[in-house]
């Protein structure tokens, strides 16, 4: 297990949630994300398609249902076991925390609708300093 997901539908009263993994599959090079969501008796099994180019890792989700989706995460943990791993610059004392993280997203729908945008990635865990006043 590498992480875990959770999908919140307005069709369904709780979210669907579960475990995500690595998947190798015997001729692929790299392996595959799949993440595998339950609640309310439903089993939904996200099956990604891995792909690096030009040192960016992307996971394409060439089937999944045709639903309203309000939200969904996905959480990788961090630290040197983490499945992602980052170059972060020196001049961003090596830190993801106050960093701008684009992530370029494209969505087509079943009716053939597509979706072209920048989601921003959120990192947790990052501590606002307060500034301080100097009163003299």
């Amino acid at each position: 297990m590498v992480g875990t997901g959770a999908a919140v539908t307005p069709v369904l009263k709780n979210a669907l949630t579960g475990p995500a993994y690595l998947v190798s599959y015997g001729g692929s090079r790299i392996p595959a994300l799949e993440i595998v969501l339950q609640g309310e008796g439903i089993t939904l099994i996200l099956d990604g398609r891995t792909d690096i180019e030009k040192g960016i890792t992307s996971s394409t989700f060439d089937a999944i249902p045709d639903a309203p989706i309000s939200t969904f995460d996905l959480v990788l943990p961090q630290g040197p076991h983490s499945v992602l791993a980052a170059f972060l610059a020196v001049k961003g004392n090596r830190s993801m925390c106050g960093q701008s993280l684009p992530m370029p997203t494209m969505i087509t729908g079943q009716n053939g609708a597509v979706i072209r945008q920048t989601t921003k990635v959120a990192v947790l865990g990052c501590v606002k300093h307060k500034r301080r006043v100097s009163r003299r």
